[in-house]
């Protein structure tokens, strides 16, 4: 879990991922706030396991997405150099 919250805080402050990769993990809070739900709360299980659902689709999408553009970010530095 240690690790999570290390990669979560590295990437928020990494200049290379882009703003849209950024707002994901308040995406998935407000979804969680927000008292509308796709499937309603009412229900005993479903309505609590969309609302785990969404949020870690959500934040797998910001580690990945996250990652992929410092890797890629970082390839086309690397590459722009090698043509110099």
């Amino acid at each position: 879990m240690k690790r999570f919250v290390t990669l979560f805080f590295r990437l928020m402050l990494d200049k290379r991922v882009p703003l849209r990769v950024k707002i994901l993990p308040f995406i998935a809070i407000a979804y969680i706030v927000y008292s509308r739900d796709i499937l309603p709360d009412v229900l005993p299980i479903v309505g609590i396991l969309d609302d785990l659902i969404i949020t870690a689709v959500t934040m797998i999408l910001y580690f990945a997405l996250g990652s992929v553009s410092r890797v890629a970010n970082d390839s086309t530095k690397s590459n722009h150099r090698n043509t110099d």
